[in-house]
């Protein structure tokens, strides 16, 4: 009788194994000082915990852990989530923000679920809470209990790295169960550094005691019937985290009587969902506000035009205050594009607007005169303007433009014109008015007639960022090989245009024109390029590939190919990747050219 065969074992993985079991047995220092080679294939065995315990160690031996942690990342939010992630520290955070409220609300993915025990413990808490900027407050009364008490340690940290802080659901403080709550979204607020708010719960009684004494004539909305909010902790204390001692002999955080906390500064804030209810808790304290430097009002549905009046108003008083005053403001819906003239108008020291017009009527057809008149410059360097599939003439924007001298990025959406209008004149604003123009996004616009403008544009501006998506570039082009190499020829001769995307314009077949944007012009900074959504073929790609391979590019641009049809052939697809690998770093994710098909058909 034959000798069974013992099962083999792979000593390496039980070595790997066994540091990831004893790994603070042996010590940071014993691990670190294993061969570079080994580091890099221990990294997939360790707890995310460990990974970030070593990360510091490896990296001072000149070892990276983007892999591990992009491996990680992909675990959790899948292949595509990962494609854009460019550094190990933005992985790491990406990370830790995604397991980090998991963990603490106790929501169990498949990634949490295979590593509860690694994962659910006061040490990783801590390790992720380093790498959270953004924290919602939840009303989960079990999560929050823990979190002032046992897991104390963790709140504090919460304090030192938080800026931004999201209120989801009603905390009404007239109601006792959502005390806890409201203690730790105090202690963000007063005691920590966040200074952001993101409020997207449907309740004036939540917001107004947010802001409440955060402008001197902030009005309470409570009627005497809140909870007692003033004295809610017993206030940060006098000595450092790790001064502290031991988690289970530091103080819970507890209601004390007769303790008035500070109430500190609250520099942006965002609401989403904001109906008229909220808006007139805001409309109180904005006129006071003097802190306040950013303010995002979105609703889904048309503010009254009396709200409008009564916001810009507002705005109005604020600004007049000396040490007040708007740098950012987003608002939408708004119901017409005047308005948005009126509010750069109240808010003289506004340096990034964000508009979205949902009904244009206050839009004129007749043309106005080229230079506006009497009207001061704004100080304006960002502007941002989505329009909804309105005809206008859009003469108003461009006057509106002469008046931003000191503009770097525009975007523009949905711009539509009446038959015989082009988009020219918007263009030539561009290039005559807005020198310090970087960043111009243009989207869902024709600019089919506009190639010399564009041209133009390129010649007198240091773009560094273009984006002209959905612009139907090639649609009345009657050679449009020739004008695409004229685009192409100016765009690769750019001296200052790093990121280009030329998504959703049906370049199709015409793409090896573009090759030529991958020349070694001693003149070109290009490195990212977008075709995306482009319909092209397997065939169209590898023409493509080989143009490149006579250019032997030595710069390797990033090029972006997602949703293209490339599984009508796989082999040939697959083919033009490979030989694209050596001068590109590409951005592709699996798509059915059914859906492809959908897509183009439905911007025809």
């Amino acid at each position: 009788m034959s000798a069974e065969r013992e099962p083999s074992f792979d000593l390496k993985l039980l070595c790997f194994r066994a540091v990831r079991t004893h790994f603070f047995a042996l010590g940071e220092r014993a691990v670190a000082v294993l061969p570079r080679g080994l580091l890099e294939e221990l990294q997939p065995h360790l707890t995310v915990y460990q990974l970030d315990h070593l990360q510091s160690a490896l990296n001072s031996r000149g070892v990276s852990t983007f892999s591990a942690w992009r491996s990680i990342l992909r675990d959790i939010r899948g292949p595509a989530h990962v494609l854009e992630v460019k550094s190990e520290g933005e992985a790491k955070t990406q990370v830790m923000n995604a397991l980090f409220p998991s963990v603490l609300y106790n929501y169990k993915s498949d990634f949490i679920r295979r590593n509860l025990s690694n994962l659910n413990t006061v040490q990783f808490l801590c390790a992720a809470a380093r790498s959270v900027s953004f924290f919602i407050v939840r009303n989960q009364a079990e999560a929050l209990r823990r979190l002032t008490e046992e897991q104390r340690l963790v709140l504090d940290l919460l304090e030192r790295h938080v800026t931004s802080v999201g209120v989801y659901k009603s905390l009404d403080p007239r109601k006792a169960e959502n005390l806890l709550a409201l203690l730790v979204l105090h202690r963000l607020l007063d005691h920590g550094l966040t200074r952001r708010v993101l409020f997207k719960a449907r309740c004036p009684h939540t917001l107004a005691w947010i802001l409440h004494e955060r402008g001197p004539h902030t009005r309470d909305m409570s009627d005497g019937k809140t909870l007692e909010t003033s004295a809610l902790c017993l206030g940060r204390s006098s000595c450092s985290v790790e001064e502290q001692g031991p988690l289970c002999k530091r103080p819970r955080l507890e209601l004390r009587a007769g303790v008035s906390c500070p109430r500190r500064h609250i520099q942006s804030l965002e609401l989403r969902q904001c109906e008229q209810d909220c808006l007139r808790v805001l409309l109180q304290a904005l006129p006071s506000w003097s802190c306040l430097r950013s303010l995002a009002l979105e609703n889904t549905t048309l503010w009254d035009s009396s709200a409008v009046e009564e916001l810009i108003q507002a705005l109005q008083r604020l600004s007049s205050d000396p040490g007040g005053g708007l740098t950012e403001l987003t608002v939408s819906p708004l119901s017409s594009a005047s308005l948005l003239e009126e509010l750069l108008e109240a808010c003289p020291r506004l340096l990034s607007c964000s508009v979205e017009v949902q009904n244009i009527t206050g839009l004129s057809e007749t043309q106005v005169p080229p230079g506006p008149q009497n009207h001061h410059p704004f100080l304006l360097q960002k502007l941002s303007v989505s329009l909804n599939q309105q005809l206008s003439p859009g003469l108003q924007l461009s006057s509106l433009l002469q008046r931003c001298p000191q503009l770097s990025s525009l975007h523009v959406s949905g711009l539509r014109l009446r038959s015989g209008a082009s988009h020219g004149q918007l263009l030539n604003t561009l290039t005559e008015c807005c020198r310090s123009l970087s960043r111009l996004h243009l989207e869902d616009m024709n600019l089919s007639d506009c190639l010399l403008d564009v041209l133009q544009l390129l010649s007198r501006c240091q773009l560094q960022e273009l984006q002209l998506k959905d612009c139907r570039l090639l649609e009345k082009w009657s050679n449009k090989e020739k004008s695409l190499h004229r685009l192409s020829t100016a765009l690769s001769e750019h001296k200052t245009l790093n990121t280009l995307s030329l998504a959703h314009n049906r370049i199709a077949r015409h793409v090896p024109v573009l090759a030529q944007l991958f020349s070694d012009d001693p003149h070109s900074a290009l490195q990212h390029l977008d075709l995306s959504s482009n319909f092209i073929q397997p065939g169209e790609l590898l023409e493509f590939s080989q143009r490149l391979q006579v250019l032997r590019p030595s710069r390797r641009i990033t090029l972006d190919l997602r949703k293209n049809p490339g599984d009508r052939d796989t082999h040939t697809w697959s083919l033009a990747l490979s030989s694209l690998a050596p001068f590109c770093r590409l951005l592709v994710e699996d798509w059915t050219s059914t859906n492809t098909m959908a897509d183009h058909i439905s911007n025809m």
